[in-house]
């Protein structure tokens, strides 16, 4: 093998000048020099992949890394506001009131009550503080109506489907092995009218279980939007389903409790 000092005198040689064991000494010497470069290549590659892989063992030893791929696997709750509404929020809820109760052929009555009522729900449905709201209170003080009001403004405004069931509904649901149950479950809005009312407990295969106390269970876990009236108080909230699910409404649940002096619209 010649050396590179004499690669490069033989190089500078015109090729017709240029022996046969010269031409053949050329070409031994560039493939060595080319083996060589092909091996520094694979070295300096090597080097890099080592490198970009002690980088990425770094960056997932971080707290931003783990930051970063919790939020990537974190399931997106079905949460969603009526803030780019601002002020009109309200006026949409007081409109959607007056249209539920004209359809139950009352009359409006625009008392003070009433006004801080609808602004109560308009902010919530403005800036919800919790995925679910309970409408508690005696009977006939327009906790449905406040319901359907809620299901017009988000189905209107917000372009969002909203289903109404009541309590015997999903309890019936359940007695007939319905898909309906399982469809509630997964529903992304969903109301429950008159919680309290149904039949505690179902027989399914000769097993028996409280429906409502599994859809809320599920929801909770979900975290999904679910808006719910009963004429039951806390306490007997949890005297009718136990302690686990009256927690699971505290903290799922912003509760509006309607004045225990208001009287009843029905009569």
């Amino acid at each position: 093998m010649i050396t590179h000092p004499q690669y490069c005198a033989i190089k500078r040689l015109p090729k017709q000048q240029r022996s046969d064991e010269q031409a053949k000494q050329l070409e031994e010497y560039e493939r060595y020099a080319d083996s060589i470069a092909a091996e520094a290549k694979r070295l300096r590659e090597q080097r890099q992949r080592q490198a970009e892989q002690a980088k990425a063992e770094r960056e997932q030893c971080s707290v931003e890394y783990f930051i970063q791929q919790l939020a990537a696997r974190t399931p997106q709750q079905q949460r969603f506001t009526l803030a780019r509404f601002g002020e009109k929020v309200p006026l949409y809820v007081e409109h959607a009131y007056r249209s539920q109760v004209a359809q139950r052929g009352c009359m409006y009555l625009s008392d003070s009550y009433t006004q801080k009522t609808i602004a109560d729900i308009a902010r919530w449905l403005t800036n919800r503080p919790k995925v679910g709201l309970l409408l508690a209170g005696y009977v006939g003080v327009g906790k449905t109506t406040m319901l359907r009001t809620i299901q017009a403004v988000v189905q209107i405004a917000a372009q969002q489907p909203m289903k109404i069931v009541t309590a015997q509904d999903i309890a019936d649901a359940a007695r007939r092995e319905s898909d309906l149950l399982k469809k509630m479950v997964r529903y992304p809005l969903l109301g429950i009218d008159d919680l309290g009312v149904e039949q505690l407990a179902v027989k399914v295969y000769g097993n028996e279980y409280n429906p409502l106390v599994e859809l809320i269970a599920n929801r909770y876990d979900r975290q999904l939007f679910t808006v719910i009236t009963t004429n039951l108080t806390p306490d007997e909230i949890r005297e009718r389903y136990g302690e686990r699910t009256a927690d699971r409404l505290r903290e799922m649940c912003n509760t509006m409790t309607y004045d225990s002096n208001q009287k009843s619209y029905r009569k």
